[in-house]
């Protein structure tokens, strides 16, 4: 195998040292194993994983089990995660996963829109915690954050009573399509000369979760923002809306418009499909 396709196949990597600084919260440890999306959302299939923007030839990664990487301590995978805030986000995908495809197929009538109780605050952690551990196995060599907005993110994660910070939005909305995707610190322009949003994405069926930073209006009437009160408690529930009539493109947000542009490394993102025969 020549260089080229050696660094091809190093861009979607999933197994990090076993000692490193962890992800999130950055403390030296042990590291294990973070399903992202969390195997309670059903991500529990070998998957291929490859680039979101290839360049021939690719050589693509597969993931068994799920599509996992080995980024986060323990704390932060079983206690934070798993036994904390992942379960509000099974629930939420077990709720709209049958109503998710139905919906995309037309088959048949459903209502504009289901109202569904949450704990939205978990959901957000969840969210930004499997984000934080996506590919970042060369972020785990360093004790630091590798950017500002990675801080804001991991103070917000990792204290229970913090609101969402006000420069941060995280959007929600119905994802029917079969690949998961990631996508981390990315500018997109829907037009030129319009304003930039920087964000970072985590799609997998039913859902798309877009966090963005300093963001102007997201241009899809059937996304919308996770945490309308940005200071309710970790453990209150209460109602989103899951629009069903109107459900944005399968590439939202990472395509551009014809009239905009996205700029991203795809060192940090990648889409999977479950392996057939899986």
């Amino acid at each position: 195998m020549g260089n080229y396709s050696k660094n091809l196949r190093a861009r979607v990597s999933t197994k990090g040292p076993t000692q490193g600084y962890c992800a999130i919260c950055k403390n030296l440890a042990t590291l294990s194993r973070d399903h992202v999306p969390p195997r309670c959302c059903g991500n529990i299939d070998t998957h291929i994983l490859d680039f979101l923007h290839s360049r021939k030839p690719s050589i693509s990664t597969q993931s068994q089990g799920g599509t996992h990487f080995r980024t986060i301590c323990s704390e932060c995978n079983g206690d934070r995660l798993g036994l904390r805030y992942d379960p509000a986000l099974g629930d939420l995908t077990k709720e709209v996963k049958y109503y998710a495809q139905k919906a995309y197929e037309g088959e048949i009538a459903l209502p504009d829109t289901i109202q569904v109780k949450v704990q939205p605050q978990k959901i957000a952690r969840s969210v930004v915690g499997h984000l934080m551990a996506a590919v970042a196995t060369d972020e785990i060599r360093e004790a630091s954050c590798s950017s500002p907005v990675n801080q804001i993110l991991r103070n917000y994660f990792l204290n229970p009573d913090s609101p969402l910070p006000d420069e941060i939005e995280i959007y929600y909305w119905i994802y029917p399509g079969k690949k998961q995707t990631v996508l981390k610190h990315f500018a997109k322009q829907d037009s030129f000369g319009g304003k930039l949003t920087f964000g970072s994405c985590l799609k997998f069926p039913p859902l798309g979760f877009y966090i963005t930073h300093t963001s102007p209006h997201i241009p899809h009437p059937g996304v919308r923002k996770l945490l309308k009160n940005k200071s309710i408690n970790i453990d209150q529930e209460a109602s989103i809306a899951i629009k069903l009539n109107e459900i944005p493109p399968l590439d939202f947000p990472e395509k551009p418009s014809n009239k905009g542009m996205v700029m991203l490394t795809d060192k940090l993102g990648y889409e999977a499909l479950p392996k057939e025969g899986s």
